[in-house]
């Protein structure tokens, strides 16, 4: 069986490496249409600028257009020379349908031919009565792009094969474990949205998205973190690698890179978050419990979790489904606190949670104090202490190079969270939202109503645990009773905090320090992600003792085993309507067919005004100093500047006046100008070169050694420890 599997595997190899090479060798091309070129036709709404049909090879392609449009809604695609049905051109074709926004003059995008010899053209449409001017069409053939794309299809397709083929030989030899094929089922049933070739529309997708693209970007330009994205606001940048943690997004947006559509790529992060929850909820939960079955059960009722769902395809808000992950490891890094058992899961669990999602930390944070709080006299042991502490300096050390940059952030660029200056009061939500079983999946958070409200509950199943957990807390004998009364006492603090019922607005006005920490989550029903895991903690601890509840004629466990057939059933109800009642599913293959303006307003400069973003002009405030642009590589300009003037000039840049701009000339300061952009300030009589560029702090860089070299530490003692137990 292994001699023929890995015959199997080397042909496989061969078979990728020959159609990596068969698309890269392919001869470059470059075709260029300019206007006198272009072909027009009208139908009843729109003028049509086309470019003569041309026969292209299966490959992946730039299309680059040079237009003037005096309207946002003018659009350009990639359609079948003769084929106006959009499944077919789908099926042979894969492009985006871009605007040619009017604040710009040129956009570029992807073009994926999936079949051989397709006659394209390029048609750009306008409404009647507006005006399009196209310059000129250029398509390009990339064929490092078409390449790896090309052969990591095919490489995947032999992945899935050689998965299938080895738990089918598994199976037939009585070899696998029956908990991996559940995990696997588990995994694959949250993933059921994504089989579509689509991607239905969520709150924060268009965000996430450009994330994606703008590290891929930055990993092309050789910055390694990319702290900061050129591809924001029309080329101003942000730093959302530092307010937004993005580690696990890296090897995703490597993909995107080396030639694989944007939304494949966000899909496939999504399932691989789907098949992690799965297992690390397992592995912490069968940790905790030391039963399998318990740890199954627990497994099935947090991945297919009403909450969880909805921050997967609802809210689509990738920071906190990444962070939901690693919960169940906290609460077990935290079972091992309370009752002194060897490990490190805290400090990993946490770590988890800061390379995902700054507010869940704090979220998170919030509720970690409570429990210490409740469990004082326990956990207020000098060993306990010493533990405690030993783990928030792995925190540390593990996290430092993303902590140290955010807080300089906050502290000194001026960048926050504009939820602490308004009541968050109304979006919290109301109790019979909890019981619901109707909502639209495809609308958002509303100011003190419930009318069509977006899905706020934590699912029928999971409210039941709640209720459960006052029966199982009047039973007598019941040996975790203490723990499950203060774990019940948390989960009710975090479903009162989700609510409208609790007092904001007094706080808001009473205590506006601590209300402010409260607000800054931005939404109440965040907190639900406390309430969830919670409740699954409240089930893992009722399972674990159904024989102390059987002696109470209490059958428990077919109660418990029933609200698992409820989530099975609520879970998939819900994935299935947010595949079928949201409208205008859609494709996103590369970043020019997302706006760049959209859901970044709290991760820039406070007080910019986005749409002066629009103006990419440089501005000058004298006509005695000239500046050309030599070169602009995302986060890096090379100007020629000429500064006739006996005095000091300022130049703003069309880039955000982040501090970590540099400068390579000593004589030329930095400063920030108007609407926060960088400003030059050129000395007099000033002539010659200058390259402007992002580069991080020698104190980042620094932390970012510490980190690395904190976890090779950790790892390497793990190792030598675990050598020395084997061997002695």
């Amino acid at each position: 069986m292994k001699k023929t599997l890995f015959l199997f595997f080397c042909i496989e190899i061969i078979v990728v490496i020959m159609i990596f090479a068969k698309y890269f060798k392919r001869n470059s091309l470059e075709i260029a249409f300019v206007d006198d070129q272009m072909n027009s036709f009208l139908d009843e709404k729109y003028n049509y600028i086309t470019t003569p049909s041309i026969e292209l090879e299966k490959g992946v392609y730039f299309v680059e257009v040079d237009y003037c449009s005096e309207d946002d809604s003018s659009t350009s695609d990639v359609y079948i020379d003769g084929m106006t049905e959009t499944s077919i051109n789908y099926n042979w074709i894969k492009t985006d349908k871009v605007n040619l926004y009017s604040y710009k003059n040129h956009i570029d995008y992807r073009l994926y031919v999936e079949h051989c010899c397709c006659n394209i053209m390029v048609r750009n449409a306008i409404k009647l009565g507006k005006h399009l001017d196209i310059k000129k069409v250029l398509i390009r053939y990339i064929p490092l792009k078409s390449a790896c794309y090309n052969a990591l299809k095919v490489a995947l397709i032999f992945f899935v094969i050689d998965c299938a083929w080895i738990i089918a030989v598994d199976i037939r030899k009585g070899r696998v474990r029956i908990e991996i094929l559940i995990i696997l089922f588990i995994s694959l049933l949250s993933s059921m949205p994504l089989t579509i070739p689509f991607l239905i529309p969520g709150h924060d997708v268009n965000f996430h998205i450009i994330r994606f693209a703008g590290i891929a970007d930055g990993l092309i330009d050789g910055n390694i973190p990319v702290r900061c994205q050129s591809i924001w606001l029309n080329g101003y940048g942000a730093a959302t690698g530092v307010t937004y943690p993005d580690f696990f997004m890296y090897p995703f947006a490597a993909l995107y890179a080396l030639g694989v559509p944007l939304y494949f790529v966000y899909k496939l992060y999504m399932l691989v978050v789907n098949f992690a929850t799965a297992s690390i909820s397992y592995y912490s939960f069968y940790k905790i419990s030391n039963k399998r079955d318990v740890a199954l059960a627990a497994t099935t009722l947090y991945s297919l979790s009403m909450w969880r769902l909805i921050d997967l395809y609802t809210r689509q808000a990738l920071g906190e489904y990444t962070a939901l992950i690693f919960l169940p490891m906290v609460i077990l890094g935290i079972y091992e606190i309370y009752y002194q058992k060897p490990g490190y899961h805290f400090a990993f669990g946490m770590s988890g949670i800061i390379l995902s999602h700054p507010l869940t930390v704090l979220i998170t944070a919030e509720f970690i104090f409570v429990f210490f709080l409740l469990n004082y006299k326990k956990l207020f042991t000098l060993k306990i202490i010493i533990n405690i502490c030993r783990q928030c300096l792995l925190i540390l050390l593990f996290n430092i190079w993303i902590i140290v940059p955010l807080l300089e952030y906050y502290m000194f660029e001026g960048i926050g969270v504009s939820a602490t200056n308004r009541n968050i009061q109304g979006h919290g939500i109301y109790l019979s939202q909890l019981f619901s079983l109707e909502y639209d999946v495809s609308s958002y958070s509303k100011l003190y109503s419930a009318s069509q409200e977006m899905p706020l509950t934590i699912g029928v199943s999971t409210t039941a645990i709640y209720l459960i957990s006052i029966v199982a807390l009047t039973v007598g004998g019941f040996k975790s009773k203490e723990i499950l009364r203060k774990v019940f006492i948390i989960g009710i603090i975090s479903l009162m905090m989700s609510s409208a019922y609790f007092p904001y607005s007094w706080l808001m006005e009473h205590c506006e320090t601590f209300y402010h920490i409260l607000a800054s989550i931005q939404f109440p029903w965040r907190y639900l992600s406390i309430a969830t895991i919670i409740a699954i903690v409240l089930f893992v601890l009722m399972y674990g003792e159904s024989d102390c509840l059987m002696k109470k004629n209490i059958n428990i466990s077919k109660v418990l085993y029933f609200l698992i057939f409820i989530t099975l059933i609520q879970g998939i109800i819900y994935m299935s309507d947010s595949v079928n009642c949201k409208s205008n599913p859609f494709t996103c293959l590369s970043e020019g067919a997302v706006n760049s303006f959209g859901d970044v307003g709290n991760f820039i400069l406070s007080y910019v005004n986005r749409e002066d973003c629009k103006d990419t002009s440089i501005l000058l405030y004298s006509e005695d100093i000239e500046v050309t642009v030599l070169e602009k590589d995302g986060t890096r300009y090379k100007l020629f500047i000429d500064n006739e003037s006996k005095q000091e000039e300022s130049v703003d840049l069309p880039i955000m006046g982040y501090r970590q701009y540099a400068v390579d000339n000593q004589l030329i300061n930095t400063a920030k100008g108007e609407n926060k952009r960088l400003r030059l300030i050129v000395p007099a009589s000033f002539v010659g070169e200058v390259n402007v560029s992002y580069k991080e702090p020698i104190l980042w860089r620094v932390c970012e050694f510490i980190s690395v070299i904190s976890l090779a530490i950790y790892t390497i003692s793990k190792q030598f420890f675990k050598l020395r137990t084997t061997y002695s």
